[in-house]
């Protein structure tokens, strides 16, 4: 009984074995350019999210700056000056939180495409 379990469990290591070494590491096959292809559209992606979350950072700078100018405008005295630059104000700071609203939807969209890529390749590793 334990000769059998010694050659079945010998004969299940060296096909293992005789299988990982069979499959080449070359980047010639079609697997392995899938993945190199994947991974340089997660690194395009990666940037492409850092630089968004850079621009992102600095309207938000902005938009304080510019809701702290409003604020400070509303408690002055009021006057025809103030109500003009007022509605200058709020119209920067409205322009400002659109920008800021379209970059944190392509922040969004691009890291979701990233985590689809990201999946996608680990699917592909485990299936090869």
């Amino acid at each position: 009984m334990c000769r059998w379990l010694l050659i079945l469990v010998l004969s299940v290591v060296s096909t293992t074995v005789a299988w990982a070494q069979s499959t080449p590491s070359t980047p010639s096959t079609p697997g392995s350019a899938v993945t190199a292809r994947a991974q340089q559209t997660v690194v395009s992606v990666e940037q492409r999210v850092a630089q968004l979350g850079a621009q992102r950072s600095t309207l938000n700078q902005k938009l304080a700056a510019e809701t702290d100018k409003g604020d400070q405008l509303k408690r002055e005295k009021a006057s025809w000056r103030r109500d003009r630059e007022l509605r200058e104000a709020q119209a920067e700071a409205l322009e400002t939180a659109k920008q800021l609203e379209t970059i944190s939807v392509g922040r969004t969209a691009s890291q979701s495409i990233g985590s689809k890529v990201t999946s996608n390749r680990m699917q592909t590793a485990r299936n090869t």
